[in-house]
Parts: structure tokens; sequence; C-alpha cells
């Protein structure tokens, strides 16, 4: 009896390593983010800062991703379970506002020719859930719910006070995290992933600015945003 055992075991231990061999997928993909909620003090020399919220020309901004994700499966085929992620991605988003709320009234932007950006690189960490496959005549689809974390560096630019203002820019740590849900179709290891998720993230950032003048802006990201992602099945 002991003896069956251990050739049972011998034969089982290799067909499970056969059968359940985890998913690894390799994605790149576009995300399509609300605009920031930004404001500033602006600081001279001599100390006496001014608050100014930014107002109007909010536009979105794209994100741009490469992230590798890890599931189990059973023959090459998504098992429901756990999932973990990891990327890199870069987000480059136009900031040039239309006008500044003051506190005491509003101020005109008096040069929206010069473009003001918000960069930011950063790498990527999710854990969630997946569920089985189902069939289709188009390939298998699964649904995928994640939370995810970011943090990286990023870039401000801002423009000095005054009827010719000059830009200037500084950079700082970032953090932000979410949540997001996904449909993936699997058609030959080839995949494409649609996914809806929402983002919340905080920063500030330091600028010299010229003449004197100094900036801290606090950027906050806080809406919903949208995800195409194409890859590969390994």
């Amino acid at each position: 009896m002991r003896l069956r055992f251990v050739l049972c075991c011998a034969v089982a231990l290799p067909a499970a390593a056969e059968n359940f061999e985890p998913i690894n997928d390799f994605r790149l993909g576009v995300t399509v983010q609300q605009a920031l909620t930004i404001s500033e003090v602006i600081t001279p020399s001599d100390g006496s800062g001014k608050n100014y919220n930014w107002e109007g020309g909010k536009k979105f901004g794209l994100r741009y991703e490469v992230e590798y994700d890890q599931g189990m499966s059973r023959r090459g085929r998504a098992l429901p379970g756990f999932l973990w992620s990891v990327g890199a991605s870069y987000s480059n988003a136009n900031i040039t506002p239309d006008s500044y709320a003051t506190g005491s009234g509003s101020s005109t932007n008096t040069r929206e020719d010069q473009s003001l950006s918000y960069r930011q690189y950063g790498l990527m960490g999710g854990l969630g859930w997946a569920t089985m496959q189902s069939g289709t005549s188009m390939g298998n689809y699964h649904f995928e719910a994640s939370l995810l974390g970011r943090s990286g560096w990023s870039i401000a630019q801002s423009t000095s006070p005054g009827l010719t203002p000059e830009i200037g820019s500084g950079g700082a740590l970032f953090w932000e995290a979410g949540g997001r849900g996904a449909v993936v179709l699997c058609d030959n290891r080839w995949l494409l992933a649609i996914s809806l998720g929402w983002l919340y993230g905080h920063n500030k950032v330091d600028i010299d600015l010229p003449d004197g003048f100094t900036s801290q802006m606090t950027i906050i990201r806080n809406g919903a945003e949208g995800s195409v992602h194409i890859g590969y099945r390994f």
C-alpha cells in the first residue's frame, strides 16, 4: 500500500505541474485619464504668498503602459483565482489654464500660447481576481478585478506672474492608487483587454520661477479612466 501511494505521487506531481502552469501575459496599453485638479501658491522674494486655483483649459491626459500579468491556468486555460501585475508607465497632460481663481476674483492667463505640461514616470504593482474563461466564436474571454498602486517621478510646469510670464519646471515624487475592472479576450494567445477604473493620486511639486518667485503646486488626480491593452499570452 505504501509503495502504491509513493508511485501515485510520483506520477501525479509531474502531471499537476504540467496541467497547472501559470499564465503569463505581456500587455501594452494606453489609458485616457480625467483632467487634473491643480492649486498653486506663488511666493515672491519678500515671502508674501498668494493662492491660485487653476481653472478652465483642463484636458484629458494619456498614460502609456507596459504590463506583465500572471495567474493560474490548466493546460493553457485561465483558472478563476488570484492574479498579480507589475509594470511601468509614462503619462503626459496639457495643464495650461484659461484663468486663475485668487479668492478675490479671477485673473486671465495672458500667455495661453505658452503650453504647460505635467508628466509622470512610474512603476506599478497590482493584485486582483480573475474569473473562469468562457468560449465564444472570437476566442475565450474572462473578467478581472484588480487593485493597483503606482509611484515614481513627476515633472510639472508653471509660469511666473506678470504681463510677460516665463515658464519654470520642477520635479517631485508622486503616488496614486485605484481599482479597475477588465474584460480580456484571448484568441491563439493574442490578447485584447478593455478596462474601466477609478484613480486617486496626490503630490506637491516645488518650482523655482524667474525673478525670485517660487511656486508650490498641489496636483490631485481623482476620477474615472478607461484603458485598452493588447498583448500576448505565453
